[in-house]
């Protein structure tokens, strides 16, 4: 006989999942700002009373979204980290899996643009934003095992900040990622035409090239990257 608790647990589970769901769905059709729990417990099929049974509050609601789309990339991470021959190739495709998803997912990416800028910040002791902390975390440490890798297999300059290089791949590709999202807004500002498109190859090329040990090796290795997706590279 099944396991009453067990079962229970598991049935407490898939609520919580079919709620974030919904309120995934709410996102993409309305945004972050007009986001209100009776949007998402209408969209969930439940009263508003057993939501807050789930999630406190659209602060806790948003951290456990956040945590959740954080938590799906690693495995991509990951997947691209096993492709990879040097510790420079690692970041490359590290680079590229993270461009390749939030292009995809772009409500996803003005999701977490519009939570980091939200009038109310998150409570930074919570379980869901610890949650969604360890897995930005456990992204970057990814990046600092790249590059340290590439240290040692002689692919990367000994001198690099590994630290702080990797906050500023990550916090740069932020910038390439919103730009491209964002190009006709940006264009109205600029004077030449913009090709958001283009940015990503030549901020793969540059980086690469700046980190190498052998900048021609870099740039070998970023178009070896943009050969195999050639997608990033339009």
């Amino acid at each position: 006989m099944p396991d009453v608790h067990d079962r229970r647990r598991r049935e407490r589970e898939a609520r919580r999942q079919s709620i974030l769901e919904a309120a995934r769905a709410v996102l993409e059709a309305r945004g972050y700002r007009q986001l209100t729990m009776d949007h998402v417990a209408q969209a969930a099929a439940l009263s508003k009373g057993t939501l807050y049974l789930y999630f406190a509050s659209k602060e806790e609601l948003c951290a456990a979204l956040a945590a959740r789309n954080a938590g799906a990339l690693l495995p991509r991470f990951d997947e691209a980290l096993a492709m990879a021959e040097t510790g420079l190739a690692q970041v490359g495709a590290l680079m590229m899996a993270w461009s390749e998803h939030f292009v995809a997912q772009p409500a996803q990416f003005r999701f977490m643009l519009d939570w980091m800028r939200a009038e109310a910040p998150p409570k930074g002791d919570g379980p869901n934003f610890q949650a969604y902390r360890g897995r930005v975390n456990e992204s970057v440490a990814r990046l600092t095992g790249a590059i340290e890798a590439g240290k040692a297999d002689g692919s990367i300059r000994e001198d690099v900040p590994t630290y702080a290089q990797a906050l500023q791949l990550w916090l740069s590709s932020l910038g390439i990622a919103l730009a491209r999202l964002q190009q006709e807004p940006l264009q109205r500002r600029l004077e030449h035409p913009l090709n958001a498109d283009a940015l990503f190859p030549l901020h793969l090329q540059t980086t690469l090239q700046a980190l190498a040990t052998d900048p021609a090796a870099g740039r070998a290795t970023a178009d070896a990257l943009l050969a195999a997706h050639p997608a990033a590279a339009e």
